[in-house]
């Protein structure tokens, strides 16, 4: 498990990122969440500051600090949090 604030967008494709294509962009103020769908069909989401702009259907390429994302196994049950 990934949380939103946890996905950074970053602009070089490396084996550590996700590709992604924006498929809604959501202003919350401060801050907006955008949602994307990855190359495998995942469901992602980033929260960024407002002057950060994203088109739907734009391609995005995603980095994440692994401190901050959380394990399960099969039943659900935390590995590594």
């Amino acid at each position: 498990g990934i949380r939103p604030r946890a996905l950074l967008p970053v602009s070089d494709a490396t084996p550590d990122t996700l590709g992604a294509a924006v498929e809604l962009v959501e202003p919350m103020g401060a801050e907006t969440l955008i949602h994307a769908r990855g190359a495998e069909g995942q469901d992602l989401r980033m929260v960024v500051p407002r002057e950060k702009r994203f088109k739907i259907g734009e391609k995005v390429r995603l980095a994440c600090d692994p401190t901050q994302t959380h394990l399960f196994d099969s039943n659900g049950q935390a590995v590594r949090a």
